[in-house]
C-alpha cells in the first residue's frame, strides 16, 4: 500500500490512540498487581505503534483496521495478565467484544458478507472450544472467550486452523518442559499461544 498523507494523518491518530491505550494497559496492570517498569512501558509503546503503523501502511479496509487497533491493546493486556498468572479476565474479554461490536453496530452493517463472516468465525470458535471445555476441561472459559474473540477476525477455515495452530505452537513450547522435566503444575498460560496463532494466520 502506498504511504499517502491521508495514511500519515491515520499513523499520527492511531499514534495517540496507542498512548492512551498504553496508559489503559498500564492502569489495569496496576490493578491486577503488576508495576511495569520504564522499560516495560517503552517496549509495550513500540509493540503498540509498531502494531499500528502495520495495520494503517497494509490494510485497505477501514472497519477491519479499526477493529484491529482497538483489538491490540486488550490482546496485549490479556496474555500479558495470562503469561503472569495464569489467569484470565472475563472482564477485559467482554469490554474487548463489546468495543468490536460497537465498531460495527456503528459501520451500520453496510457489509452484509463481512458480518456473516465474523460471527461465523466467533460462532466456529465458540462451538469448538465450548465442547472441548465441557468434555476434557483442558482448557479454560477464559480461552473459550478469547477464541470467541479472535475467531471475529477469521471466516470459519480460518478460524478452524487458528484453533489447531495454536494447540501446535502450544505442543512446540511444551516439548523442551517435558524433556527437561520442568512442567510445573502442568499448567500453561494459553492465550499467548492463541495470539501467535492468529497473528501467523493473519499474516498469510
Amino acid at each position: 500500500m502506498e504511504i499517502t498523507t491521508s495514511t500519515i494523518l491515520n499513523l499520527e491518530y492511531f499514534s495517540i490512540t496507542s498512548i492512551l491505550f498504553m496508559i489503559y494497559i498500564d492502569k489495569k496492570m496496576c490493578l491486577r498487581g503488576y508495576t511495569l517498569t520504564l522499560n516495560q512501558k517503552v517496549s509495550l509503546f513500540i509493540l503498540l505503534n509498531m502494531s499500528v503503523f502495520a495495520s494503517v501502511v497494509y490494510m485497505d479496509d477501514i472497519l477491519s483496521l479499526y477493529r484491529l487497533v482497538f483489538f491490540i491493546p486488550f490482546a496485549i493486556l490479556i496474555t500479558l495478565i495470562d503469561a503472569f498468572e495464569k489467569n484470565v479476565y472475563d472482564e477485559d474479554i467482554i469490554n474487548a467484544i463489546i468495543i468490536e461490536m460497537a465498531i460495527i453496530i456503528f459501520n451500520g452493517f453496510s457489509d452484509v458478507e463481512y458480518f456473516i463472516s465474523i460471527f461465523s468465525g466467533m460462532s466456529t470458535l465458540f462451538v469448538i472450544t465450548s465442547i472441548l471445555y465441557l468434555a476434557s476441561k483442558s482448557i479454560g472459559m477464559g480461552d473459550v472467550l478469547y477464541f470467541i474473540l479472535v475467531g471475529s477476525f477469521f471466516d470459519i477455515k480460518e478460524a478452524v486452523i487458528v484453533f489447531f495452530l495454536s494447540f501446535v505452537i502450544a505442543a512446540i513450547y511444551c516439548i523442551p518442559k517435558l524433556v527437561k522435566n520442568d512442567c510445573g503444575d502442568g499448567m500453561i498460560s494459553f492465550t499467548p499461544f492463541i495470539s501467535i496463532a492468529a497473528i501467523v494466520i493473519n499474516s498469510i
